[in-house]
């Protein structure tokens, strides 16, 4: 799932200026998490969708 991750990453520094980490999961993970929260992970539908990855990682991040 490297290629993915590697292209999440890029997505989410573009959207907002982040500078994400990827780190090697167990076999067939693909989470994408703020601090311990798991806020987007691949599920028996697939991967999640760029804008939900994105939606979701606004959400969790503090405002202000």
């Amino acid at each position: 799932y490297l290629p993915r991750a590697t292209r999440v990453a890029a997505l989410i520094k573009d959207a907002t200026g982040l500078e994400p980490v990827v780190v090697e999961g167990a076999r067939s993970e693909f989470s994408i998490r703020v601090g311990d929260r798991v806020i987007a992970q691949k599920s028996s539908r697939g991967f999640p969708a760029d804008d939900e990855i994105l939606s979701a990682l606004r959400s969790a991040l503090p405002t202000g």
